[in-house]
C-alpha cells in the first residue's frame, strides 16, 4: 500500500494508525510503494517510533548473525560429515581387501594342509615299499 509522502509524521495511515512521514509533509516516507516498512527510515526517526526502529534494526541484525553462524557451523558439520565419510569408505575398502587377503591365506593354508597330507601317505606308502624291497633283497642275498 503506497503512502502519500505529503502526510506529516503525526498523520497515521488509516490502516493501522502508525506514522507515515516526517513533520511539515517532508518527501521521506516510512513505507515503500508496496507498504513494505523502511526499517532504516523508523530508526533515523526521532522519538518511540525511532527507539522501535532501531530495536527492530539491532533485531534483525542479530538474527542475520545468527543465521550466518548457523549457516557457517552447518557448512562445518556437512565438511566434517564428509571426512569421516570418506576414512569410513578408506576403512571400508581396507576391510575388504583384508577380508579379501584373509580368504587367499586360508586356501593357501588348505593347500598347504592337503600337501602335508598327500606328503604323508607317500611317506607311508615308501616305507611299505622299503621293507618289501629290503624282503627282496634279502632273498637275493640268500641266493647268492
Amino acid at each position: 500500500m503506497a503512502v502519500p509522502e505529503s502526510r506529516s509524521r503525526t498523520e497515521s495511515d488509516p490502516a493501522d494508525g502508525a506514522p507515515t512521514g516526517p513533520p511539515g509533509g517532508a518527501s521521506v516516507s516510512l513505507r515503500d510503494g508496496r507498504g513494505v516498512w523502511q526499517l532504516g527510515a523508523l530508526a533515523e526517526q526521532a522519538g518511540e517510533v525511532g527507539g522501535i526502529g532501531s530495536a527492530v534494526v539491532e533485531m534483525v541484525d542479530e538474527l542475520a548473525q545468527l543465521i550466518v553462524s548457523f549457516s557457517a557451523g552447518a557448512a562445518r558439520s556437512g565438511l566434517a560429515t564428509g571426512v569421516l565419510l570418506e576414512r569410513f569408505d578408506g576403512l571400508r575398502e581396507q576391510v575388504v581387501e583384508m577380508t579379501g587377503r584373509v580368504g587367499t591365506l586360508r586356501e593357501a593354508t588348505r593347500q598347504a594342509a592337503e600337501s602335508a597330507t598327500d606328503a604323508a601317505e607317500l611317506a607311508t606308502e615308501l616305507d611299505a615299499e622299503s621293507g618289501r624291497g629290503v624282503e627282496v633283497l634279502g632273498r637275493v642275498i640268500d641266493a647268492i
